[in-house]
C-alpha cells in the first residue's frame, strides 16, 4: 500500500504544478482585467502594482504601458504634496511616452501622455511651461485624430483652449516679449465647442462636466455654468478623482449660485 500511496502523492504534485504554471501562463491577461478592476475600485497602489508585474513581464506590453501611467496619474491627481504630485506625473509621462513608442497608432498612450504633459505645464514657468502646453496640444490632437471618439483627449484640448485663452495680458505681453508669445488659436468658444464635445461622448465622466463649468463661468455664462456645475456636484462618484472634482464643483456651484442672486437684485 506505501507505493500507491507514495505514487498517488507524487501525481497529485505534478498535478498542482501543472496548474500554478498554467495560472503563470494565464496571469498577464488576467493581471491587466484585475488592474482595471482595482483601478476602478479606487485601489491605486494595486492597480499600478499589477501593471508593473506584467510590465516586467513582457517589456512590450502596451496595455500594461498605458494602464500604469493612468494609475500613477490618477495617484498625482490625489497628492496635496506639489512635488510629491509633480514627480508622479512625470514617472506617469515616463509610461506615457513608453506606450506611445510600443503602439504609435494608440489612442490611450497619447491621451496618458496628452494629461501629462498639461499637468506638468501647471509646475513649471516661463519657455518650459510653454512648450509643455504645446506637448499637450499636440499629444491629444494625436489622440483624437487616431480616435475621434476619445472624449479625454477633447477633454485635455478643452482645457488647454481656457488655460491659453485666459492669460492675463501683463503675462501675455511678457511671454511675447521673452518666449516669443503664448501658442496662438486658443478661445473660449473652442474650449467650449470641445467640452461639450467630451460631455456628449461620456456624460457619466463627472470631470467632463466640471470643467465645461469652469469654462462656461469664464464667459460669464451664470445660468448655463450652475446647469454643469450641478450635474458635477451631484452626480454618481465612478472614478478615484471623482469625489475631489465633486468638492470642488459644489464650491464652484455654491459662489454661482450666490452670484447671480446678487445680479438679480436678491440682496439689497
Amino acid at each position: 500500500m506505501k507505493n500507491p500511496s507514495r505514487l498517488m502523492m507524487f501525481l497529485i504534485l505534478i498535478i498542482c504544478c501543472v496548474s500554478l504554471m498554467t495560472g503563470e501562463l494565464r496571469a498577464e491577461p488576467d493581471s491587466l482585467a484585475t488592474c482595471d478592476k482595482l483601478y476602478d475600485e479606487g485601489d491605486l497602489a494595486g492597480s499600478e502594482a499589477l501593471a508593473r508585474a506584467v510590465l516586467s513581464r513582457d517589456t512590450e506590453s502596451y496595455p500594461a504601458a498605458w494602464k500604469l501611467s493612468r494609475a500613477l496619474i490618477s495617484a498625482a491627481n490625489l497628492e496635496t504634496e506639489k512635488k510629491k504630485s509633480e514627480a508622479l506625473f512625470m514617472d506617469a509621462r515616463t509610461y506615457a511616452q513608453m506606450a506611445v513608442d510600443l503602439n504609435p497608432q494608440g489612442t490611450r498612450g497619447f491621451t496618458c501622455l496628452a494629461i501629462c504633459y498639461g499637468s506638468l505645464s501647471g509646475f513649471a514657468k516661463g519657455r518650459d511651461m510653454i512648450e509643455l502646453a504645446e506637448d499637450a496640444r499636440d499629444a491629444a490632437q494625436m489622440a483624437i485624430d487616431l480616435d475621434d471618439q476619445n472624449d479625454l483627449a477633447y477633454l485635455v484640448l478643452g482645457v488647454w483652449n481656457r488655460e491659453i485663452a485666459t492669460v492675463g495680458g501683463l503675462a501675455k505681453f511678457a511671454a511675447k516679449v521673452i518666449y516669443g508669445g503664448v501658442p496662438e488659436g486658443a478661445s473660449l468658444e473652442n474650449s467650449e465647442f470641445l467640452l461639450r464635445r467630451a460631455v456628449t461622448l461620456a456624460p457619466e465622466h463627472l470631470n467632463h462636466h466640471l470643467e465645461l463649468g469652469i469654462t462656461l463661468l469664464a464667459m460669464d455664462r451664470l445660468e448655463d455654468a450652475i446647469g454643469e456645475l450641478e450635474i458635477a456636484a451631484y452626480m454618481v462618484v465612478r472614478e478615484p478623482e471623482d469625489g475631489i472634482y465633486a468638492e470642488v464643483a459644489l464650491e464652484l456651484l455654491e459662489d454661482a449660485r450666490l452670484e447671480l442672486e446678487e445680479s438679480e437684485g436678491g440682496h439689497w
